[in-house]
């Protein structure tokens, strides 16, 4: 588990974007299979939000949201000042 954790974090501090975008799914994806929610819910809120936003997709990290911190999305679109 962490080494997964370690390895994709590798991938966004190194600015590997395109490898962090394809790791990050299908790491979650084994992660939901094997019911480890920890790493699920850490790659869904940290660097799969991140591949994503970075991609210039931000639709797509909100949809990347689990269904609960969604409604979190929301209020700091609210609150996000406007350029």
């Amino acid at each position: 588990m962490m080494l997964r954790l370690f390895r994709v974090n590798s991938l966004y501090f190194l600015g590997e974007l395109k490898e962090l975008a394809d790791s990050v799914a299908s790491e979650r994806a084994d992660a939901q299979h094997r019911g480890d929610l920890y790493t699920a819910v850490n790659f869904a809120t940290t660097t799969g939000l991140a591949a994503h936003v970075a991609a210039g997709d931000p639709d797509r990290a909100r949809r990347f949201l689990p269904p609960r911190a969604r409604p979190l999305g929301a209020i700091a679109r609210r609150r996000a000042p406007s350029l």
